[in-house]
């Protein structure tokens, strides 16, 4: 894996997707690839909703825990032009060796968006109240949305959305980094 000098250098092809991180995680992800980990904070919450929404409605097709999945961009322009401090890496889609699925991450975001207004009550609360709470009930619908538009996915990846790898990525799967 080498590093590349700007986001330009990145392949841009339908067999590589992108994965954003911290720039304290370099040493890690060159030494073992990259890991399974928990979701961030200001995604804990929503992805703790979807997986009950998931597990209340048995939808079947998806990565067994979303909070604890890889998360890659499928499209290079969707890292092209970020502001922030994070190293983008390229992963080739061919070299990985665990399940991946495609969803939308504009439903996700709004279903985020939703939940984050509700943060004086528990996701379990939101859950429940979407009977008597719009609101709630438009985070439940979304939600039931994104799982039910969800895909399992084979390279070549040729449609945008996020993508889910429902394991540990090797690190001969990331072909390159960018700053």
């Amino acid at each position: 894996m080498s590093e590349v000098e700007s986001k330009d250098e990145l392949p841009k092809d339908n067999y590589h997707i992108y994965h954003a991180t911290s720039p304290r995680n370099l040493h890690d992800i060159l030494v073992s690839g990259i890991k399974q980990s928990p979701s961030v904070g200001k995604w804990r919450r929503v992805n703790k909703f979807l997986d009950m929404v998931r597990e209340e409605d048995s939808f079947s097709v998806g990565p067994q825990n979303r909070s604890k999945s890889v998360f890659c961009f499928s499209r290079y322009a969707d890292v092209a032009n970020t502001d922030d401090e994070n190293l983008v890496f390229a992963v080739d889609t061919r070299e990985v060796d665990q399940p991946m699925y495609r969803a939308s991450y504009h439903t996700v975001t709004k279903v985020h968006e939703i939940v984050s207004t509700k943060s004086s009550m528990s996701v379990e609360d939101v859950l429940k109240s979407r009977v008597v709470d719009a609101d709630s009930k438009e985070a439940y619908n979304l939600a039931e949305e994104y799982w039910e538009n969800m895909e399992e996915v084979n390279p070549p990846i040729d449609k945008g959305g996020e993508i889910l790898i429902d394991g540990d990525v090797r690190s001969s799967a990331v072909t390159c980094y960018s700053r």
